[in-house]
C-alpha cells in the first residue's frame, strides 16, 4: 500500500473529509488529494498530525506494513457490500447504510422485549400441547403456537450477531421472514392435519 492510498485509507475509516483534513492541517483541500493521489508527500510535521488524527502511530502511516483491518476485507454490517470506512470498529459501506443499520438497531432494542415475550408465549403454549392427552387438542395448540412463533419471526426477523456478519442486516432480515413463514406453514399444517 503507498503512502498516498494509506492516507485515504484512514480518512475513510475516521469519516472525515478531505477539506476537514486540510482544516485541521491548515493546508489545502488540493494539498491533501495531491498526498491520498501519491503526487506530492507531506511534510514530517503534517505527517505526525495525520498520525495523531486517524489515531494511529506515524509507524504504522509510513512504513510498507498494509492496515490490518483492509486487509480482512470486510463488509457492509448492512447491505454486505464492500465496506469503505468503519464506524466503532463496524464496517459500512455508505453514510446512508450506517444510519440505516443505527435505526434498525434502535428497533431492535425498541422492540426486543416484544419478540421475547412472543417467543415465551408460542413455548409455553406448544409445551402445554405436547402434553396434552387429547390428540385434537394437541394437533390444535401445537400447530397454533407453531403459527404464533413463525409470525413473531416474521414481524421480528431478529438473528444473532454472528449471523448479520455473515450476510449483512438487509439478507438476514429477508432470510428470518423467510423462515418465520415456513414456520407458520408448519403450524398449519400440524394443526389442520395433525
Amino acid at each position: 500500500m503507498t503512502l498516498g492510498e494509506k492516507l485515504y485509507y484512514y480518512r475513510k475509516r475516521t469519516q472525515l473529509s478531505q477539506d476537514a483534513v486540510a482544516e485541521y492541517l491548515t493546508v489545502s483541500r488540493q494539498a491533501v488529494s495531491k498526498w491520498e493521489n501519491d503526487q506530492s508527500r507531506p511534510d514530517t510535521d503534517n505527517l505526525i498530525k495525520l498520525a495523531s488524527l486517524y489515531n494511529i502511530t506515524l509507524d504504522e502511516l509510513v512504513t510498507k506494513k498494509q492496515p490490518i483491518l483492509s486487509i480482512k476485507k470486510e463488509k457492509c454490517c448492512y447491505c454486505h457490500k464492500n465496506a469503505v470506512f468503519y464506524y466503532d470498529h463496524q464496517p459500512f459501506c455508505s453514510s446512508s447504510c450506517q444510519n440505516d443499520y443505527e435505526v434498525e438497531m434502535r428497533s431492535i432494542q425498541k422492540n426486543l422485549k416484544w419478540f421475547y415475550i412472543g417467543i415465551a408465549a408460542g413455548v409455553i403454549v406448544m409445551l402445554i400441547g405436547a402434553f396434552s392427552s387429547d390428540p385434537l387438542w394437541q394437533s390444535r395448540l401445537v400447530g397454533g403456537s407453531m403459527f404464533e412463533l413463525g409470525t413473531i419471526i416474521v414481524l421480528f426477523p431478529y438473528c444473532t450477531p454472528q449471523t448479520y456478519e455473515m450476510f449483512g442486516f438487509k439478507k438476514t432480515k429477508v432470510i428470518g421472514r423467510m423462515m418465520g413463514m415456513i414456520t407458520e406453514l408448519i403450524g398449519l399444517a400440524i394443526y389442520f392435519f395433525g
